[in-house]
């Protein structure tokens, strides 16, 4: 019996050798591992660098903030800004991009917003639930965005009477301080006028 088991193990080696000489092999193909694709997000880098060069316009309209602060105001902005632009020339006609001012009119943060006359629809909304909400940064943009939707709609998209109401009043000095804000902000991006 060992012969025999001998003799088998000596036939299957020489089957195996001639196989082999033949180019026949016995162990399974390798495969190819998968390889890892790394998620990486495309940057456009022409879009990067417009908005690095509004960064750069915020951050030299104003003498209270830092870079990475005048980058949270216009990421923000752009998040939740339809017209970020506008917005942001409102910023800084209105704070010079400080979310911590706080005008005589008692008018809070970035937006210069008057908690007693907006502190209703602002809480109906969700955007604040008290006034002290408004020197944050993204609350006080949601806080603007939702005004001057709200002025937008009521004024049926007539800028100049959406921001008398904003302000108040009719001011010529303020209206052109934004315009012209609006003008150099868009050509920072590159935008046509």
């Amino acid at each position: 019996m060992r012969i025999a088991i001998f003799a088998g193990l000596v036939l299957c080696s020489l089957i195996a050798g001639v196989l082999l000489s033949l180019g026949y092999v016995f162990m399974p193909e390798p495969v190819a591992p998968t390889p890892v694709v790394l998620e990486t997000p495309v940057v456009d880098t022409k879009e990067a660098f417009l908005n690095a060069s509004v960064v750069d316009w915020v951050y030299s309209k104003s003498t209270r903030i830092s870079k990475r602060m005048a980058q949270e105001i216009v990421n923000e902005t752009y998040k939740e800004a339809v017209q970020p632009l506008l917005v942001l020339a409102l910023f800084q006609a209105e704070s010079e991009f400080f979310p911590g001012a706080v005008s005589s009119a008692n008018a809070i943060g970035l937006g210069q917003i008057i908690w007693k006359h907006w502190e209703k629809p602002l809480v109906a909304k969700g955007i604040c639930k008290e006034r002290r909400d408004l020197f944050d940064i993204q609350t006080n943009i949601q806080a603007t965005v939702f005004i001057l939707n709200a002025l937008m709609k009521e004024h049926k998209g007539d800028i100049h009477k959406v921001l008398n109401a904003y302000l108040g009043a009719s001011n010529k000095t303020y209206k052109d301080k934004i315009v012209y804000n609006f003008v150099e902000l868009s050509l920072q991006k590159g935008v046509r006028i």
